[in-house]
């Protein structure tokens, strides 16, 4: 429960504020109608809608905000990447490791290649 003299957070059923004292008076709910609800700043609870219904349904006017202008802002297939220090770090680690196989790799491969060519060639030649 939350103290309406000092906005102290406290357990349900005490009978007065720990850190205040100030008395705790249980507020009885408000059935607004649908209009008033709308228009309410702030959380309220949509009872049940039959007699054997358990589902509330919470409306909050800044999630219910959100929403909306989320619907009527117009869809784009534009997305934009953001590019954050770690996934700068990363890019340039592949980009050095692909040119590091480039330049350093593939020359040793090729002259090992080369190498194991003659080496074929040379035995199937003299024997």
């Amino acid at each position: 429960m939350i103290c309406k003299n000092c906005g102290f957070e406290y357990e349900d059923g005490l009978k007065e504020c720990p850190n205040c004292q100030a008395p705790n008076t249980p507020e009885e709910p408000q059935v607004l109608s649908k209009q008033e609800r709308d228009t309410f700043d702030g959380i309220t609870i949509e009872t049940a809608k039959e007699e054997g219904d358990t589902e509330y349904k919470v409306y909050d006017q800044e999630e219910e905000k959100a929403r909306r202008e989320e619907e009527n802002s117009p869809k784009s297939n534009i997305h934009f990447k953001v590019f954050n220090g770690t996934s700068i770090i990363w890019i340039v680690l592949i980009i050095l490791a692909i040119l590091g196989i480039l330049i350093f790799l593939l020359p040793v491969f090729s002259i090992f290649f080369v190498v194991a060519a003659v080496c074929y060639f040379l035995y199937s030649w003299l024997f």
